[in-house]
């Protein structure tokens, strides 16, 4: 996050959602795949870096997307939102984890994220692209 400010000058935000999203696919997909501690600090690594990006990218995203006068409401939505997700996580995955095993987070965690950084990248396409005439 140190660096958005640099990223975000060659980038979009549903660019920048599409590379965190990857990101945490791969490193959710990484972790589920092995028990190897040092390819598991991979994982984590590049779950960091896109972890790092995400309130860096959302709070640029919504100053640039809201009305001044509802900034504060906009960013304590995000707040809340965030701090919702630590606090339901373990609540949903328990489950699951009791049930087959904790490798089977993993793996949906990396599905979801890589099917959200197709979501992102398509509405980036979307978005972006130059129309074209029929003739």
């Amino acid at each position: 996050s140190l660096q958005y400010q640099r990223i975000k000058t060659w980038l979009s935000f549903h660019v920048i959602a599409s590379l965190v999203f990857l990101a945490l696919g791969i490193a959710h997909l990484i972790t589920a795949f092995t028990n190897v501690y040092g390819i598991i600090l991979v994982g984590l690594l590049i779950c960091g870096i896109g972890i790092g990006l995400v309130p860096a990218n959302i709070g640029a995203w919504i100053s640039s997307t809201t009305p001044a006068a509802v900034h504060g409401r906009a960013y304590g939505g995000r707040t809340s939102v965030l701090f919702l997700g630590h606090f339901f996580a373990p609540i949903f995955t328990h489950p699951i984890v009791q049930q087959v095993s904790i490798n089977a987070i993993f793996w949906v965690l990396g599905g979801v994220s890589l099917l959200l950084a197709i979501i992102f990248a398509g509405a980036a396409v979307k978005r972006y692209s130059v129309p074209t005439r029929n003739n």
